[in-house]
């Protein structure tokens, strides 16, 4: 079964200008879990901030839409942050 998951971690106090990440995990047909996304959550938020992507290179036909659909979540996940900060 594919499925993803979205991981939001925020420090109670800002490390240094850090103030939290933000990960985003694809668990494949095969039971493997990949990470696919990583930000860092900056304080001020950083509208030219580079966001990791790790796309796995083989990807079965039947996991290619919960790794979109992941990737569209972190985005947004991502993005509802620089309205906050």
């Amino acid at each position: 079964m594919t499925s993803f998951e979205i991981q939001e971690t925020l420090f109670p106090t800002p490390q240094g200008n850090v103030k939290g990440t933000l990960i985003a995990l694809v668990t494949l047909s095969s039971g493997k879990t990949r990470r696919v996304g990583h930000a860092y959550l900056y304080l001020p938020h950083r509208p030219d901030e580079k966001l990791s992507i790790d796309i796995p290179k083989a990807v079965p036909s039947k996991d290619l839409a919960v790794v979109i659909t992941a990737l569209t979540a972190f985005s947004e996940r991502y993005s509802s942050h620089s309205k906050i900060s």
